[in-house]
């Protein structure tokens, strides 16, 4: 973001207060990263690093926290708006859809990558329960 902000059109212009599109911008960062930090915190940062996908150690508690329920994967939805927030907070037109880009990879980086990985490591406990 750093590296094109203030480049081409400026999205200042457009709202009329840098302040704004920074106190915007810096409200969006903190958000996405309480959501990635809350769903860390929930699932436990052992499991969060990856220890169930790339030791295929189940995580031997199931997690059922009220942010779970509302949003699925809340690190990747919510916690990814961080990068729109950094795009509007350095004033980075080209920020926004390259945050929408990497958003979109990581969608797909879950899709085929790591819940078909993790259907396979948690369905032999589903069906045992």
């Amino acid at each position: 973001m750093i590296a094109t902000q203030d480049t081409g059109f400026s999205m200042h212009e457009y709202v009329g207060s840098p302040l704004l599109m920074q106190v915007v911008g810096l409200t969006i960062v903190i958000i996405g990263y309480i959501s990635k930090g809350w769903a860390t915190w929930l699932i436990g940062v052992d499991n969060y690093f990856f220890r169930d996908q790339l030791i295929a150690q189940p995580n031997p508690y199931l997690v059922e926290s009220t942010l779970f329920q509302y949003l699925n994967h809340p690190s990747y939805s919510v916690g990814y708006v961080v990068g729109y927030g950094y795009a509007l907070w350095a004033d980075s037109w080209i920020g926004l859809p390259a945050a929408l880009l990497f958003q979109i990879g990581i969608f797909i980086f879950l899709k085929f990558a790591e819940e078909p990985g993790m259907k396979k490591l948690y369905a032999p406990a589903s069906s045992e329960g």
